[in-house]
């Protein structure tokens, strides 16, 4: 009995190792057979689809968005990709106010596709299965087996040249079935916020379109959160017009309307100064120890969304698109770029005791007894470790106790690492408690050598010891007070007076401001007065929070993103923007 079971683990270990050591051509040659794409050069499929504007909307997990009139045109020979589309939802991140026609249309370019260039403006490309199988092949892909919720698939596994900030190599899995079938390609992306995240789209459902075939279903997540979907009905291999399809709409002013051609939103954040959206994976092929994140991202989706986190233009600087192609990544990191340019930050005095801290996205400092509580942590790490300098100095010997978010939109989250690597306590809505908690406890390979908080945890792991992430969440009203200040944070509602769910704002559900009622001074995240009339996210939440429901009584007003010029502004300022001046 003993002799059959001896020789039966030796008959599976031999063909498992029978299996692991398969030539990996020969996986990439069979895969490339089932998919009917032997002699594929280019591929187009249309249908329906659907995105979100990630990280940037009212929920962290926000329902995705349709797309209607969807196509997808992959020229391989290039390589190079365009998708475009119709939306008819509400504007903005938020998805506030009625709906409005709106054009999809995002690119890989073939400058961009260049495996030297920064992984995160051409991930889309590659994570396709057609393009995945070229980049194998092209690439010295390995190939291993692994069984994957009780299924076995062969896992193809290749980099392109170019490195993430951590000089680590980025590591592009392809999960290939019993059927040959690409049904998932998977690698990562390093974020401020999630650290190594892992973008996952999968491929179900695949049917013959006319010899060549394609998947019924497209699934992109991003740290676990859905990103984007399609619902391929026709496909259609080799078309005549790839050339046209790839080229897209003429751009305004040079012979015709429609969208500006070009990829992807900034990754990330979409905030200024940041370093770059990156994608990466940790060695060996396999995912980042812990697993990716919940959060946000780099890059546009694979037929997808704005990415990661774009920030929204005219709020707080979205940053501008790279002519004939996607926009720069930010706050994020990118592989295979230069650095941000300095990042500096000035301290101006408010009160006693209360500094403005001003350069990006401003914050507020605050001298409490024994410690510093800081409102807003900044929009990156960069952002963050130059504020932190700066209130340093302006308040010094004394240590970071507490840092306010206003809301987990990824422009004004992007820095919170900084924080958590001084040892700071995040305080933010009860709502995004988890959130951040898991965010700020994934592991930041791909970010050891420029990003604050991966440092902290590389010094901490080579201690025998971790990070500790601590994270306060509040509901409704929470008070810190000492002898020296009180500082109010206040959750922000809408429906006042009715009975209508759900209570929180159509911007965010975990919004919230402070108070600083003995120097009458105000902090809000996204409400920049400029010149009158108030917009509407002014009137229909600033106003029935502020001066309705809660009347703070304030004499300044400090918003997260500055007026032009660059001041705190006043009470008046605010009755004359939303017509109440006497």
């Amino acid at each position: 009995m003993v002799r059959k079971l001896i020789g039966l683990a030796l008959s599976v270990a031999f063909l498992s190792m029978n299996v692991s050591a398969q030539d990996a051509k020969a996986v990439i040659a069979d895969a490339t057979k089932a998919l009917g794409a032997e002699s594929l050069t280019s591929i187009t499929y249309s249908g329906s689809a659907a995105n979100v504007s990630f990280l940037q909307s009212r929920q962290i997990n926000m329902p995705l968005l349709p797309i209607t009139n969807y196509v997808r045109a992959i020229d391989l020979s290039a390589p190079a990709s365009r998708h475009t589309g119709n939306t008819n939802n509400p504007p903005g991140g938020a998805q506030t106010g009625p709906p409005a026609p709106g054009v999809f249309n995002q690119a890989v370019t073939a400058q961009q596709a260049v495996l030297t260039q920064p992984w995160t403006n051409q991930v889309e490309l590659w994570i396709t299965p057609w393009a995945f199988l070229k980049g194998a092949a092209a690439n010295n892909a390995t190939a291993r087996t692994q069984r994957v919720d009780g299924k076995n698939y062969t896992v193809l596994s290749w980099s392109p040249a170019v490195k993430a900030p951590s000089d680590a190599s980025y590591v592009i899995n392809g999960y290939i079935n019993d059927q040959k079938m690409v049904e998932r390609v998977e690698t990562w992306l390093q974020n401020d916020i999630l650290g190594d995240m892992k973008v996952e789209a999968t491929y179900t459902d695949w049917k013959d379109f006319g010899g060549v075939k394609a998947p019924a279903k497209i699934v992109q997540k991003r740290g676990g959160l859905p990103f984007f979907e399609v619902n391929v009905t026709a496909a259609k291999a080799n078309p005549p017009d790839i050339a046209a399809l790839i080229a897209g709409p003429a751009p305004a002013g040079r012979g015709g309307g429609g969208a500006p051609g070009g990829g992807g939103a900034p990754g990330g954040g979409g905030a200024p100064g940041g370093r770059g959206g990156g994608a990466g994976a940790p060695p060996a092929g396999g995912p980042p120890a812990g697993g990716g994140g919940r959060g946000q991202g780099g890059g546009a989706p694979a037929g997808g969304p704005p990415a990661a986190g774009a920030a929204q233009g005219g709020r707080g600087g979205a940053v501008p698109p790279v002519p004939g192609g996607g926009a720069p990544p930010a706050a994020g990191g990118g592989g295979g770029q230069r650095g941000p340019a300095a990042v500096t930050a000035s301290a101006e005095k408010m009160a006693d005791g209360v500094y403005r801290i001003i350069g990006g996205y401003v914050s507020l400092a605050i001298q409490m007894e024994d410690y510093i509580f800081v409102l807003e942590g900044g929009e990156n790490d960069a952002r963050s470790v130059a504020n932190i300098a700066e209130i340093k100095k302006a308040i010094p010997g004394l240590p970071i106790r507490y840092v306010f978010n206003t809301h987990p939109h990824s422009d004004h989250a992007g820095g919170l690492g900084a924080y958590v690597a001084e040892g700071a306590t995040i305080i933010t809505h009860q709502n995004n408690k988890k959130f951040f908690e898991d965010a700020f406890s994934t592991p930041r390979t791909l970010l050891v050598k420029t990003d604050t908080l991966a440092k902290a945890q590389e010094a901490a792991k080579a201690k025998g010891q971790t990070v500790k992430v601590k994270v306060e969440g509040i509901g409704d009203k929470k008070v810190y007070k000492d002898k020296n200040h009180t500082v109010e944070l206040y959750y922000m509602k809408t429906n006042l007076g009715t009975k209508k769910e759900p209570d929180y704002t159509p911007h965010s559900e975990g919004w919230m401001l402070a108070y600083l009622p003995k120097e009458k001074i105000l902090f809000q995240g996204d409400f920049t007065i400029a010149a009158p009339p108030a917009n509407d996210h002014v009137m229909q939440v600033m106003v029935p929070n502020v001066f309705d429901r809660l009347k703070l009584d304030f004499e300044k007003y400090v918003p997260v993103h500055a007026a032009n010029p660059n001041v705190a502004q006043s009470r008046a300022d605010v009755l004359k923007a939303i017509g109440r001046e006497k």
